[in-house]
C-alpha cells in the first residue's frame, strides 16, 4: 500500500502515526465512480476529497465545484459483496441517504472503507484523547499541548506492542492455518489469512467483524482484548469437536471447503463442545455470562454467549441490570470493549432508570465512558432506521442491478488495461494537485473504458450537472435489500 502513504497532512499529525497507519488520515483523496441519482443510474467518474471527516466530491481534479456529500463521522460504509461489480461499496450517511461507490481496484477498496470507517474513531478521539483519563483541567494550554504529545507517543507504543503480542500468540491462521495472518476478527478474538478474511466479511458483522492489523487504527481497549484471547484459546472452545462431515481446513483448502467450514465454526457453532449445551439450561448460560463479566474473564464471557446467552438479559435479583451495566459500573474495560464488539445495547435501563453509561458515570469510570461514547456512533447509526415513515415505493429504491447497463459500466470483473496504467497513476492518491491534469485531461485509468461507448460517462458535462446535483434522493431500504 506504499502509494497511500503519501497522503501526508500538513497538520500536526506526527510522521510516526502515519507510517503505522496508513489509513489513519485526516486528508484523503482519489478518484472513485459514483452511480447517480437519475433515471439512467449511470456511473460517473468524480475526484472524492475527505478532508477532516467532510466527504465531497469535484467533477475532476482541476475544478472547483464541491459537492458536500457527508460528515462521515456518522456514516456507515457496506461492502457490496454480491454486487453485479467488484469493488462496490455504500456510504449510508446519518438520514439514510445511500451513496452507491466504486474504488478502480481492490487496493482502492480496502483504502477507502478503512479510511472513511476510520473517520469516526478519529474524529471522536480528537474530542476524547482516546480513552485517556480526563485531564483536571488546569495548566496552560502548551503543558496540556505537551502533556497530549507524550500521551499520544506512549499510546502509539503501547498500541504497536499490543499488535506484536497479537501477532506471536497466534503466528497461524485460525482457520486454515496459514502463517503470520495479519486480520483480527475484534469481536471473536481471532487472528486470520487475507484469504479467511474475505470469508468473515460474507457473514456480516454480528458474526464476524474483521479489521486489519497492519491498515486499522484498533484502539487500545480493542487490542488488549486481543491479547487476551487468541487463536488458541479460541479455538479450543469454537472447534472443540468437529463433526465427521466437516474437517479442519488447509491453507490451500478452495474456497467452497473455507466457506462451509467457516460458517459451520463462527455461523451455526457446530463444532462446540456438544455436551455443554445439553448440560446447561439457558438460565445457566445467562448466569454464566454474568459471573464471567464480574471476574472480567473475556474468554468465559464469549463462551457463554457462544453457547447461547443472551447478551442483553436483565437479571432480576440484580435490579434488572445487564451484562453491560456490571461491566461499566466496575470499570472493567475490557468485559465492556468485548460485550460492545458482540452487540450488547447500551441502551437498556435498570430498575433505578439508569443506562450503562449512567451507572459508569456515577462510579467515576472514565475509562469505560470512553468506550461506551466510542461504540455510540455505530450504535446511533444502526438504530437510526426511520420507523414511521412510510416507505417509499420500490421504484425510487436505488437497485444494485436493474440500472446499470454494460456501456456505462466502471471498471468490470476482467482488469484488462488496468495494470498497464498502474505506474502512471501511482501518486493518483497524492494530495498535490498534478500539474499534468491542468488541461483538464481525466485521469489515464479513463483509457480502460475508451471502446465502452463513453459518450454517457464524466467526460460529457452538458448533462452531468443535471444528473448530479440531486445528488441521490433521500431512499428508503427496499424489502429486497432488507432481507439481505
Amino acid at each position: 500500500h506504499h502509494h497511500h502513504n503519501n497522503n501526508k497532512n500538513d497538520s500536526d499529525d506526527d510522521d510516526a502515526e502515519e507510517e503505522d497507519d496508513p489509513f489513519d488520515v485526516d486528508f484523503y483523496s482519489g478518484y472513485l465512480y459514483k452511480q447517480s441519482s437519475n433515471m439512467k443510474k449511470d456511473w460517473k467518474r468524480r475526484w472524492f476529497v475527505l478532508d477532516n471527516g467532510e466527504l465531497g466530491y469535484y467533477r475532476s481534479r482541476d475544478k472547483l465545484d464541491r459537492e458536500f456529500v457527508a460528515n462521515t463521522m456518522l456514516c456507515k460504509v457496506k461492502e457490496k459483496l454480491d454486487h453485479d461489480y467488484r469493488f462496490v461499496f455504500e456510504l449510508i450517511t446519518p438520514s439514510r441517504r445511500i451513496y452507491a461507490l466504486q474504488a478502480q481496484n481492490e487496493e482502492d477498496f480496502i483504502a477507502w472503507c478503512s479510511v472513511i470507517r476510520n473517520q469516526v474513531h478519529r474524529l471522536l478521539r480528537k474530542s476524547t484523547l482516546n480513552y485517556m483519563p480526563r485531564g483536571n483541567g488546569d495548566g496552560d494550554g502548551d503543558d496540556a499541548e505537551a502533556r497530549n504529545s507524550e500521551q499520544s507517543n506512549g499510546r502509539r507504543e503501547q498500541k504497536a506492542r499490543l499488535k506484536r503480542e497479537v501477532k506471536e500468540s497466534s503466528r497461524n491462521c485460525a482457520d486454515c492455518g496459514k502463517r503470520d495472518p495479519e486480520w483480527v476478527s475484534i469481536n471473536t478474538g481471532v487472528v486470520i489469512c487475507i484469504d479467511c478474511c474475505g470469508i468473515h466479511r460474507g457473514l456480516g458483522t454480528h458474526i464476524s467483524k474483521v479489521r486489519s492489523l497492519h491498515l486499522d487504527d484498533i484502539p487500545i481497549s480493542t487490542l488488549t482484548c486481543l491479547s487476551q484471547l487468541g487463536n488458541k484459546k479460541v479455538n479450543a472452545i469454537l472447534e472443540h469437536s468437529i463433526p465427521s462431515d466437516y474437517q479442519k481446513i488447509a491453507a490451500n483448502a478452495d474456497n467452497n471447503e473455507k466457506e462451509k467450514y467457516i460458517k459451520g465454526k463462527y455461523m451455526f457453532k457446530l463444532f462446540i463442545d456438544p455436551s455443554v449445551p445439553k448440560q446447561l439450561s439457558h438460565e445457566q448460560c445467562n448466569a454464566k455470562l454474568y459471573q464471567s463479566v464480574l471476574d472480567n474473564d473475556l474468554l468465559c464471557i464469549l463462551e457463554a454467549i457462544w453457547y447461547g446467552a443472551n447478551v442483553d438479559c436483565q437479571f432480576e435479583q440484580h435490579a434488572n441490570r445487564t451484562a453491560l451495566h456490571e461491566a461499566a459500573m466496575n470499570n472493567l474495560i475490557e468485559a465492556t470493549e468485548i460485550l460492545l464488539q458482540n452487540g450488547a445495547s447500551q441502551n437498556i435501563e435498570d430498575d433505578d432508570a439508569q443506562t450503562a453509561r449512567e451507572l459508569a458515570e456515577m462510579h467515576d469510570c472514565d475509562e469505560v465512558i470512553q468506550i461506551l461514547e466510542y461504540h455510540v456512533g455505530y450504535e446511533t447509526v444502526q438504530r437510526s432506521k426511520p420507523t414511521s415513515k412510510t416507505p417509499k415505493s420500490p421504484k425510487s429504491t436505488m437497485s444494485a442491478h436493474s440500472a446499470a447497463s454494460p456501456m456505462n459500466r466502471p471498471v468490470d470483473s476482467p482488469e484488462t488495461d488496468l495494470n498497464e496504467n498502474e505506474n502512471e497513476n501511482e501518486n493518483e492518491n497524492e494530495i498535490v494537485e498534478d500539474p499534468e491534469n491542468e488541461n483538464g485531461d481525466e485521469n489515464p485509468v479513463d483509457d480502460v473504458h475508451e471502446n465502452d461507448d463513453n459518450n454517457q460517462n464524466g467526460n460529457g458535462d452538458e448533462n452531468a450537472d443535471a444528473d448530479d446535483n440531486g445528488i441521490v434522493a433521500e431512499l428508503s431500504l427496499s424489502p429486497k435489500e432488507d432481507q439481505q
